[in-house]
């Protein structure tokens, strides 16, 4: 079996285990979150896997957590994301995405790690994500691993309007007066 092999196995078999226990253990994770600037944050990303599944929690400090590392880099115009995935006494399996923005990419990876964590996770497809509320080194991440999000962000950019929409075909003529009834 490939390192691949094993490490889908570990983490198959970290989901049976979650899967076992119940929902009402919840999962501790640990987050390491780095992005560019003004890129998508570690709180963005824990949003949208609590939105997907109740069965994951922030590791306490001496928990043995699944350790999630994320990395966004910027190629381009593109995205580049990457999940790696640790399960304590097991292999590291990572995950790859490309994608237009930093939300697509982290929407993609969050829905990844929500699976790993809870296999009946939502899989259904999300409203964009958005740091829901500043993660702190000792709730899902280290201190200086992540991108730490703006109390106040910038606003977007307003959208451009759309087009208005083309004019209706006029309308198809009446067909012509079929023959007269028989008397």
């Amino acid at each position: 079996m490939g390192a691949v092999s094993l490490g889908l196995v570990a983490i198959l078999t970290w989901m049976a285990v979650a899967a076992a226990v119940g929902p009402t253990v919840p999962v501790p994770v640990r987050i390491d979150f780095v992005a560019p600037a003004g890129c998508a944050d570690d709180a963005t990303f824990w949003s949208g896997i609590t939105a997907r599944t109740d069965r994951a929690r922030a590791a306490r400090p001496g928990d043995a957590a699944m350790r999630m590392t994320v990395r966004l880099t910027r190629i381009g115009s593109k995205v580049h994301g990457e999940l790696r995935i640790a399960v304590p006494g097991r292999h590291v399996e990572a995950r790859r995405v490309d994608g237009a923005t930093c939300g697509e990419v982290v929407q993609v990876l969050s829905l990844t790690a929500a699976l790993a964590i809870d296999p009946s996770a939502t899989i259904a497809p999300m409203p964009p994500l958005t740091g829901a509320r500043p993660i702190t080194g000792g709730d899902h991440g280290e201190t200086g691993a992540s991108s730490a999000p703006a109390e106040n962000p910038p606003a977007a950019p307003p959208a451009e309007p759309l087009p208005p929409p083309p004019p209706a075909p006029p309308p198809a003529p009446a067909p012509p007066p079929g023959p007269p009834p028989p008397p």
